[in-house]
């Protein structure tokens, strides 16, 4: 994921892969058949270990609200320690010319848009949202504010992003997400 992370897939050979890993490329071929097949495998890998890491994050969060609120603060909070995965699936988009990354990365999204909206149908199922809430709208806008995130660290504007401001900015498109003490919009 490195290897493909700094370079990209076209300017990342099966040598800098092994040179990344500590292996030898012959050793790479005993696992994938091609170099492709290893980069959808870490494409996939990369989104798949953060959705599971929500997952976790969920089960243990008293409430859907309050699962949706630590993943957004996970989320920034580790991309502050690796930006690998974010650089591997922002060059991965680059590739979206070609139809199996498209369709993986399309796949990932809406496992991502599942998995996110599901936990607004449980908040609202529990009356933590309101029944005229439009729950896709809401996740389609949470997921916006991870992209911008991902913008923000990939372009090193985060210093930038006023966390106050922002705050104010959720609390009056989604006010379920802002944390009680968090400033609201006057």
């Amino acid at each position: 994921m490195k290897a493909f992370a700094k370079r990209g897939y076209r300017e990342t050979g099966t040598a800098d892969i092994a040179g990344e890993i500590g292996i030898s490329e012959p050793t790479l071929y005993r696992y994938f058949e091609n170099k492709r097949q290893l980069y959808l495998e870490c494409v996939e890998q990369a989104s798949r270990e953060i959705l599971d890491h929500w997952r976790g994050i969920a089960a243990q969060s008293p409430t859907p609200v309050d699962a949706l609120l630590a993943l957004g603060m996970w989320y920034f909070e580790d991309l502050q320690r690796d930006t690998s995965h974010l650089m591997l699936r922002a060059r991965a988009e680059v590739e979206t010319d070609d139809p199996e990354v498209k369709a993986k990365l399309r796949s990932l999204l809406l496992e991502t848009f599942d998995f996110i909206h599901g936990l607004y149908e449980d908040a609202q199922k529990k009356g933590l949202v309101g029944k005229d809430v439009d729950l896709a709208s809401r996740t389609w806008l949470f997921i916006g504010l991870g992209s911008l995130i991902d913008r923000t660290e990939l372009l090193t504007v985060r210093d930038r992003l006023d966390l106050d401001e922002l705050a104010k900015v959720i609390a009056s498109l989604a006010p379920e997400l802002v944390p009680s003490g968090a400033p609201v919009a006057d």
